[in-house]
């Protein structure tokens, strides 16, 4: 799998969003995050910015 990297812009207006997780997921995002050496919240934060970032790609060439 790559890895990208990700920039975090501080300015960028942020929000707040509360998910119920499966224990096995949140297992593994622990694991996963101890093992990056980031928070739970930003590990997170960057998979789901990076599904809409796909999802958007994959919207835009759907649509050539």
């Amino acid at each position: 799998m790559e890895v990208l990297n990700a920039e975090w812009d501080e300015s960028a207006l942020v929000q707040k969003l509360s998910v119920y997780l499966p224990e096995h997921v949140m297992e593994t995002l622990r694991k996963r995050a101890e093992r990056e050496k980031r928070s739970l919240s930003n590990l997170a934060a960057y998979i789901l910015e990076r599904a809409v970032e796909q999802d958007k790609d994959q919207d835009s060439e759907g649509s050539s």
